[in-house]
């Protein structure tokens, strides 16, 4: 059991990891873009997109570009 937890970890880790590598590089479009993110995606890669918003539970600095089909 505790060798899964170390692995659960360490992907935690690695995931804050990049993520604080996004904000260092990123910081000063961050800043020019009123600190939101937006976020996009072609074909099922925009499900990306929705998750970030839908799983921060409507996070306000984060903006999915998505368009909505209509099912005739």
């Amino acid at each position: 059991m505790t060798a899964h937890l170390d692995d659960g970890r360490r992907y935690v880790e690695g995931v804050w990891d990049i993520l604080d590598q996004v904000v260092e590089h990123e910081a000063e479009a961050l800043d020019r873009a009123g600190g939101i993110m937006c976020l996009f995606g072609t074909g099922h890669s925009h499900l990306l997109a929705a998750e970030g918003h839908s799983c921060a539970c409507g996070l306000a600095l984060v903006a999915p570009i998505v368009k909505h089909r209509r099912a005739y």
